[in-house]
């Protein structure tokens, strides 16, 4: 019975641990991807070169998002818990 709750546990925190990282990761990598336009409009490079730079910051943005995310997720899956009286089931 406990393994079942758990795994429920963890397959909600996934969820919000993604739908969390993405999101942010998304606006993030928006933000510093217009940084780069000055490649493509100043500089006369090539969209692929302003595409691929931006490409690259992607995993420097999820990395220092990671920490955000899970705390987050961790937030979101408790106060669903809460909020539902499924954390109860938990510690019972």
């Amino acid at each position: 019975m406990k393994k079942t709750i758990y795994k429920y546990f963890f397959y909600q925190f996934v969820i919000y641990f993604t739908i969390t990282l993405f999101a942010l990761a998304a606006i993030v990598w928006t933000i510093q991807a217009v940084n780069y336009l000055d490649l493509v409009t100043e500089d006369g490079h090539a969209f692929t070169t302003y595409f691929f730079y931006s490409l690259l910051t992607l995993s420097k943005v999820l990395t220092k998002l990671i920490p955000f995310s899970f705390l987050i997720a961790i937030m979101l899956t408790i106060l669903k818990f809460e909020k539902d009286n499924e954390l109860l089931i938990l510690w019972t």
